[in-house]
Order: structure tokens, then C-alpha cells, then sequence
């Protein structure tokens, strides 16, 4: 008869609760990166894309923030922009909900758009919430997406619309088992 050690054991519960807390994490994001919903009667859509860049310093609290300059991306990103962006071309947007009680939080911008005219532009965010039975990390979480897109020109007015979406996630996630048996003692 193997005997385990509690230390063992232990190990193989942390791995479960890691491996759960991931997969929970994952299926709570599913979806992310699809592509803009269609652009309102009398707009036109403009091409976006995600910026992958860090924005720890950045201030706390929700906002959504159209940055048009180097200095307010320094100010509300906390770091300098990233090499090859060109404020005289294209500008930036922050969507940051705020701090989250868990993990499985995700912030996305949804649609980007400016009337025919070009006096205003809509931006659409949208904040993903992790199902009932999502499994996710359990401590504090600052979601947070950022965007480039074309400058438009003569913008006189910005209109922000918001969309808030609960992902469902499986009742009863499932673990594989070890292909290793644990050593006995």
C-alpha cells in the first residue's frame, strides 16, 4: 500500500486550485479579440487596434479617456508611449472600469466611430463579468485595455456608450489527472 505525504498531497491540491483558478480565468475571457460591432446609421467605423503595453502606474478608478498628446498618455498611462506612436496621426483611448473584486474582469473597447459629418466621435466600451460559475482568482483586479485609432479631424464632441456582459462559464470544470503517481515515502 503507497502511503502519501501530507506535503504531497498539499502540492496536488495547490496544482487543482491553480489549474481551476486558470481555466476559470480563461473561459471567463473567451471571446475577447472579435472583431467591432457594425457603426451606427450616419457614422463611419474607424480601424482600431489593442496596445499591448503595461499601464501599472496609471491612476486608479474608472475612466475613459480619449489621450491626445504624449504628455496626458505619461499623466493617465504612467509610463511614456510606445516607440512608433504618432499623436500627430493617431490617437489613444483608456477604458479602465475601475478595481474589480476578482479576477475574470475583462475591459474592451467595442466600436470606434465618427458621425458623417466628423464633429463626433462615439466610442463604445464594454466590460466582461465572469459568470456565476466561473472559477477566478481571488483578489483585487484593475482590468484595463488601450487603443490606438486615426486621428479624425475636427471632433467636437465624444460620446461614450457602454455595455456590460456576463460570460457564463462550465457548472463543473474538469481536471485531468496526474500522469504521475505521487512518490511514496
Amino acid at each position: 500500500m503507497k502511503t502519501f505525504s501530507r506535503k504531497n498531497v498539499l502540492g496536488w491540491a495547490l496544482v487543482a486550485i491553480v489549474s481551476c483558478t486558470a481555466l476559470g480565468d480563461a473561459l471567463a475571457r473567451e471571446g475577447a479579440g472579435r472583431p467591432p460591432r457594425a457603426p451606427n446609421p450616419g457614422e463611419i467605423a474607424l480601424p482600431f487596434r489593442k496596445l499591448e503595453v503595461s499601464a501599472f502606474g496609471r491612476r486608479r478608478g474608472e475612466h475613459r479617456t480619449l489621450l491626445t498628446s504624449p504628455r496626458m498618455y505619461q499623466t493617465f498611462v504612467g509610463s511614456p508611449p510606445p516607440e512608433g506612436l504618432d499623436f500627430q496621426r493617431e490617437w489613444v483611448f483608456l477604458y479602465a472600469p475601475g478595481t474589480m473584486p476578482t479576477g475574470g474582469y475583462e475591459a474592451d473597447i467595442s466600436y470606434i466611430g465618427r458621425s458623417t459629418d466628423g464633429r463626433t466621435l462615439t466610442i463604445e466600451t464594454r466590460l466582461f463579468e465572469p459568470g456565476h460559475h466561473c472559477f477566478v482568482t481571488q483578489a483585487l483586479t484593475n482590468p484595463y485595455v488601450l487603443v490606438s485609432f486615426p486621428r479624425p479631424e475636427a471632433v467636437q464632441r465624444v460620446v461614450f456608450t457602454h455595455v456590460t456582459e456576463v460570460r457564463d462559464c462550465p457548472s463543473e470544470p474538469t481536471l485531468s489527472s496526474p500522469d504521475v503517481e505521487a512518490e511514496p515515502e
